[in-house]
């Protein structure tokens, strides 16, 4: 319950944040399925689809947006963020790890990782989990630092 109530609180500050300048802002609409995949090899076989951020021309975006998938048996390598970052999970389901506590999920959780958390999540479904991942602030390729496990 508590994870439900920090992704709805995650969601209200980004609608509250999008929406307090002093003129109206335009909504900008994206189809995340038909976004460019790319992949980065440290975080194995998972495909990315960024799909709001700055670095697409999105100006005054306080967050990012990727769509994943993440191959069944598949394990994201462990990382910190230095943003915080919600998932939403759509299909699938795993266990996540934050700051070495498994949590289970699968379609419709929602986790709120705090800013400086370790995380990694392996899909123990026999099919790809699919969600999205909000980072705010927004992304830098920078800020990911991915921890060796012995």
């Amino acid at each position: 319950m508590l994870r439900q109530l920090s992704a709805v609180a995650a969601s209200a500050a980004f609608i509250t944040l999008l929406g307090s300048g002093c003129s109206t802002p335009q909504p900008i609409v994206r189809n995340y399925l038909a976004a460019e995949p790319t992949r980065d090899a440290k975080l194995g076989n998972a495909k990315l689809k960024l799909f709001l951020d700055e670095k697409l021309g999105d100006e005054n975006i306080p967050c990012s947006m990727l769509y994943v998938e993440l191959p069944h048996d598949e394990t994201m390598a462990l990382r910190r963020l230095e943003s915080a970052e919600t998932i939403l999970v759509q299909s699938g389901s795993g266990i996540l790890t934050v700051n070495g506590r498994k949590i289970p999920v699968g379609p419709g959780s929602a986790v709120f990782i705090p800013a400086g958390a370790t995380q990694k999540l392996f899909n123990n479904s026999s099919e790809t989990m699919k969600y999205i991942s909000v980072i705010v602030p927004p992304f830098r390729d920078d800020e990911c630092e991915f921890i060796d496990q012995d």
